[in-house]
């Protein structure tokens, strides 16, 4: 299937639709298998082996066994979802029949879950075995059914086993990880929506080029864009009115990511505020939103204001990155899930008096929580020829986001830096 849609690729496919066929064909597709039967660690390693050379003939990046392990993290913990069974297949087999020993007791006409067991021993010994491979990616206090032979009187769903298993594996890479900017970086890339790029989006307008998608796959699976030549320190390329920006590109794409010399992170915020203005347009407010308009009484303009149920709504639209110079808020964002966001909600807040809504999102791809709450009250309203999906404004936000992120990160690098073989994408 990667092959396939590596050749499609090449000949016009989308890279971003082509990783999300292959990401909705590998986890639909063993879902009902690894549910249905156990499947042996050999198998497993074997298909998860497989699995990561689809994803790096198809993404032709370099998947390191960091890369691969933090890819596979959900992308509301900041993954991308690449669908290693390793995990699954034990927590998909045991929640299965949390759920279905009983109806199964009842047609071989027993009545206990131990009682079952009982009658069939080789189905213990799978139970038992299932639930000790996912023993060592389980808090000690979290049950696992069918653990020593018992099964939890309520039935267990595997998403709930799951969702203990990838915080587990977050944790445990963020303790692992040896800058500040790291796991600052890595908490950035998650919560809901953050990930949307990797979902096709329904907006013709939202795509992203084939390099722009690789460069936001590769930042957030922590890397960045690195000269091929080594020696040499590289200096920026964002040309302003005082001419070039020439700071020092460090080897962790910070200066790259944060830059605002040359009006690349403007043009980023102007696309936000576009989408979410044509967004609204959609029957979602009692008027058409104006751009940019002053509030009264206040200092600054504010980029989005609207009726809304007889009230005048302000709108202010930021992206602030998790990533910063200055050491002490840095280890408190390493700390944190969406402390920037936090932070540039709390200045907006206060800059306007609480007369503004701040609509803030991380660089990374983590909304802020008014960000969230805008967008649920937003989608639910709408009229109702049009979608009231919250998750499809979150999947066109994302897109337009890491669009304007790798944008901001190519002009760093200087016209042709790809293309001419200069640079190329780096992982750790």
């Amino acid at each position: 299937m990667a092959t396939q849609l590596a050749y499609l690729t090449a000949n016009g496919l989308p890279l971003q639709l082509a990783q999300h066929l292959l990401r909705v064909g590998t986890n639909n597709l063993t879902q009902h298998i690894l549910a249905a039967k156990p499947i042996s660690a050999e198998k497993v390693a074997a298909f998860d082996n497989n699995l990561r050379q689809a994803w790096q003939t198809l993404l032709e990046l370099p998947l390191t066994d960091a890369a691969w392990v933090r890819g596979s993290l959900p992308m509301k913990e900041g993954g991308v979802g690449f669908g290693m069974i390793g995990p699954r297949a034990p927590a998909a087999y045991v929640s299965a029949w949390s759920r279905t020993w009983s109806y199964v007791a009842k047609h071989m006409g027993v009545d206990t879950a131990t009682d079952l067991l009982s009658l069939d021993p080789g189905l213990a010994t799978e139970l038992s075995g299932a639930a000790a491979a996912l023993r060592p990616l389980i808090p000690r206090t979290t049950a696992i059914p069918w653990e020593h032979g018992q099964t939890q009187d309520r039935k267990i769903r595997q998403g709930t086993l799951l969702q203990q298993v990838w915080r587990s594996i977050r944790t445990t890479l963020l303790d692992q990880m040896q800058s500040v900017a790291a796991p600052a970086r890595l908490r950035s890339c998650g919560g809901p929506g953050a990930g949307g790029f990797l979902i096709a989006p329904a907006d013709d307008s939202t795509w992203m080029t084939d390099v722009k998608f690789k460069i936001a796959v590769t930042r957030r699976l922590g890397g960045c864009l690195r000269p091929v030549a080594q020696g040499l320190v590289p200096t920026c390329h964002h040309s302003g009115r005082n001419g070039l920006c020439g700071a020092p590109l460090d080897p962790e794409g910070t200066h790259a990511g944060i830059c605002n010399i040359g009006g690349h992170v403007i043009a980023r915020h102007d696309a936000i505020n576009r989408w979410l203005q044509r967004w609204l347009c959609e029957g979602r407010t009692d008027s058409v939103p104006r751009l940019e308009q002053v509030l009264p009484e206040e200092a600054g303009r504010l980029d989005l204001v609207f009726q809304d149920a007889g009230t005048t709504v302000w709108v202010d639209v930021a992206v602030t990155s998790a990533v910063t110079t200055n050491e002490r808020t840095l280890q408190a964002r390493a700390r944190s899930d969406g402390a920037a966001a936090r932070a540039e909600e709390s200045v907006k807040r206060s800059r306007y008096h609480s007369r503004a809504t701040p609509f803030v999102l991380e660089a990374d791809g983590r909304p802020g929580g008014s960000a969230k709450s805008f967008i649920r009250r937003y989608a639910q309203t709408a009229s109702e020829e049009h979608s009231t999906s919250a998750a499809h404004a979150w999947i066109c936000l994302s897109s337009v986001l890491q669009s304007g992120n790798a944008d901001i990160e190519l002009q760093a690098w200087g016209p042709g830096a790809i293309s001419s073989g200069k640079v190329t994408y780096w992982i750790p």
